[in-house]
């Protein structure tokens, strides 16, 4: 119920429904995350036709959003939600590669902080790090 009046009137009330504790969301973006899809969006990520990102962006955004409209009208009496909801995004999960990139940019940040908030020289807080996934 907080939800839809959330996204019907842009505000939320107390228990009471009094005006005094409304809170306004007006000018908020509500994101919401869900694994609703992942198989799906995970089985059409490995057709070689998704060479491009905007291709590739578009019809997993499109995957996503099937499979949450079919598990709506298996788990929701009214499909009010749907038409709530203004833009879907899929997430796929990280390559070796990319997880490395972001493990090296990290760590980088850590060295940085330590040298300019510590007396230690920076080598000796963290030292040269290789990074490898296996």
């Amino acid at each position: 119920k907080a939800l839809y009046q959330l996204l019907d009137e842009g505000s939320v009330r107390d228990w009471s429904n009094s005006t005094k504790g409304e809170i306004s969301a007006q000018k908020c973006v509500i994101m919401m995350t869900s694994n609703i899809g992942e198989k799906e969006v995970l089985e059409v990520a490995k057709q070689p036709d998704l060479r491009t990102p905007m291709k590739r962006h578009k019809i997993l955004n499109k995957v996503a959003k099937e499979a949450f409209k079919k598990w709506l009208k298996g788990h929701l009496r009214s499909s009010a939600l749907e038409g709530r909801i203004s833009d879907f995004i899929a997430f796929l999960p990280f390559k070796d590669d990319e997880i490395a990139l972001l493990i090296e940019d990290r760590l980088r940040r850590m060295k940085l902080y330590y040298a300019m908030n510590s007396d230690m020289k920076r080598d000796k807080l963290i030292g040269n790090v290789d990074i490898h996934v296996h």
